[in-house]
């Protein structure tokens, strides 16, 4: 017989929060690479955007027969911030770790980042790196970080493209989440959301990196000029949109 999506009663130290959309060729995987952390105490939501495959049938499944704590919801088409504020929204756990649904962890992943919180009582946020998958093969470490006393400043003026975070790579308490009104879902941020939601952490709670390489980030080919242009165009808006608020609107410097 099926055992039930809740098995537990008591609230998950850590809701893991997948967005998914299109995701029936590949979400089962990711959903074994968190069925496997040596952490067990998590509950997982995997909030399907709008697919037009049968991504929630699989995930509905596979919490069933694996006797996960979790659940699938599904709502229409409304763009990734959308989605994790909604998986946030659901989540009962103390903490949040967000993983895309194409991307996996290690068994350690959440036991290391848990440690982390436990040593270190006055961090908001861990992150830590991730390999690179690019046709199905190793192409570099993503790093992450580092700190700074200044982590707001240390962000918007980062070298590179984005922040020096990747969402499936952090895990935050949930308390902070909603402290900044979570991720905004302006239209124009979309692709960098997560750029913007770092910078308005930053200001209220403190980051720690780990210099380990704790799962892996799939890279996608597929139209990577035009998506590059689209991602600069939304980094973009959320570099005016902190300017502006962090330097004022003096248009000599727009």
């Amino acid at each position: 017989a099926s055992r039930k999506i809740y098995p537990m009663s008591n609230d998950p130290l850590v809701s893991v929060v997948i967005p998914a959309y299109n995701a029936a060729g590949f979400i089962a995987k990711t959903l074994e690479s968190v069925r496997s952390q040596i952490l067990r105490d998590y509950e997982i939501i995997i909030v399907d955007d709008g697919s037009h495959d049968n991504t929630k049938e699989i995930v509905d499944h596979y919490l069933i027969s694996h006797g996960l704590r979790g659940c699938c919801l599904r709502q229409e088409n409304r763009g990734i911030a959308a989605a994790r504020n909604v998986g946030i929204a659901n989540a009962r756990g103390t903490f949040i770790a967000l993983l895309d649904h194409d991307d996996i962890w290690y068994p350690l992943k959440l036991q290391k980042a848990i440690d982390e919180f436990n040593l270190h009582p006055d961090v908001g946020l861990v992150c830590h790196n991730l390999l690179m998958i690019k046709n199905g093969k190793a192409d570099g470490i993503l790093k992450t970080g580092p700190e700074s006393k200044n982590m707001y400043e240390s962000i918007l003026f980062y070298s590179r493209r984005g922040a020096p975070l990747t969402p499936s790579a952090t895990v935050f308490k949930k308390k902070s989440f909603l402290e900044v009104g979570g991720f905004r879902e302006n239209p124009e941020f979309n692709t960098a959301e997560d750029f913007d939601f770092w910078l308005r952490l930053s200001k209220i709670i403190k980051f720690r990196f780990i210099n380990e390489t704790l799962g892996e980030y799939t890279i996608i080919d597929s139209g990577a000029s035009k998506k590059s242009l689209y991602h600069c165009q939304s980094v973009e808006a959320v570099l005016k949109d902190h300017f502006v608020s962090y330097l004022g609107s003096d248009p000599g410097w727009i």
